[in-house]
C-alpha cells in the first residue's frame, strides 16, 4: 500500500468516526429524559465515539509527517483547516459532557477531564498552516474554557531532523574518504573492492536520507525499499557507472 493509499485509508476512517459521533449525538439528544438508564447509556457511547474520534485525529496528525503527507502543502492547509474544526468543537463537546453528566447525578467527571498535553497535535497544525487570528482566537477559546494550550504553547521537537543531519553527516565523511582512498588505491583488490562497496552504499543512503523527494527499488521478489534504504540497495547490488556505460554503448 502507497502512502497516499494510508493517507485516503485514514481519512476515510476519520470521516466514518464522525459520522459516529454525529449518529450517537442525536440518539442521545432523543431519548427521553426520564429514561435516566437510557439516557447515560446513550451518553456513554457518545463520549466514547467521540473520544475515539478526536484521539484519531490527533494520531492521524502525529503520523502524517511520517506518511509523507505534510509534503503536499495543500493537503497540510486542508488538514489544518479540518483540526480547527475539530478543536472549535471541543469545548463545547467537554461541556456537554459535564452538564449532562450532572443532569443525571454523576458528580465524579475525572473520565472527562483531558490531560495537560491533550490535543497537542491538532494544536500544532492550527499553529503551522493557519492564520494568526484564526490560532490566537481558538488558543484564547481553549485558555478561557481551561483546557489543554501545550501545543499551542510548546513548539514540537525536531528529533527526525537531527536524525537525518547526523545520516548526512556520517555519509559525506565516509564518501570523502573513499575518494581519497580511490587516489591512492586505483585498482582494489576483490576483498577491497567489497568493503568500498558497502562504505560506498552506506555513505550514498546517508546522503540520500536527507534529499528530498522519495523513491523506490524493487528487485525480483524479494526485495523492495524505499527512501534512504532503496539509495543503500542501489549502490551496494548494482554499479551505477557500469549501467551508464553499458546504456550508452552501442
Amino acid at each position: 500500500m502507497t502512502r497516499e493509499q494510508n493517507v485516503v485509508e485514514i481519512r476515510t476512517k476519520l470521516s466514518n468516526l464522525r459520522s459516529d459521533v454525529l449518529t450517537s449525538l442525536h440518539r442521545f439528544l432523543s431519548i427521553d429524559r426520564a429514561d435516566k438508564t437510557k439516557k447515560r447509556d446513550a451518553l456513554l457511547t457518545y463520549q466514547r465515539t467521540a473520544t475515539a474520534y478526536f484521539n484519531s485525529a490527533e494520531t492521524f496528525v502525529g503520523d502524517s509527517e511520517l506518511l509523507g503527507a505534510r509534503d503536499s502543502k495543500h493537503w497540510a492547509q486542508g488538514f489544518a483547516e479540518d483540526c480547527f474544526a475539530i478543536l472549535e468543537s471541543i469545548p463545547q463537546h467537554l461541556e456537554l459532557l459535564k452538564t449532562e453528566f450532572n443532569n443525571l447525578g454523576v458528580h465524579d467527571l475525572s473520565s472527562i477531564e483531558p490531560t495537560p498535553t491533550a490535543y497537542a497535535n491538532m494544536q500544532r497544525m492550527v499553529c503551522l498552516y493557519l492564520t494568526p487570528e484564526k490560532r490566537e482566537g481558538i488558543y484564547h477559546k481553549f485558555k478561557e474554557n481551561q483546557l489543554p494550550i501545550y501545543g499551542f504553547e510548546q513548539k514540537a521537537k525536531n528529533f527526525i531532523m537531527v536524525d537525518k543531519l547526523l545520516a548526512f553527516i556520517f555519509g559525506a565523511i565516509f564518501l570523502t574518504a573513499i575518494l581519497v582512498i580511490a587516489l591512492f588505491v586505483p585498482s582494489p583488490s576483490d576483498f577491497q573492492y567489497n568493503v568500498f562497496r558497502t562504505i560506498l552504499a552506506l555513505a550514498g543512503a546517508g546522503i540520500g536520507a536527507v534529499i528530498p523527494g522519495f523513491m523506490e527499488v524493487r528487485f525480483q521478489k524479494w526485495l523492495r525499499a524505499g527512501g534512504a534504504l532503496a539509495v543503500f540497495a542501489v549502490l551496494y547490488f548494482f554499479s551505477p557507472a557500469n549501467l551508464v556505460v553499458q546504456a550508452a554503448a552501442p
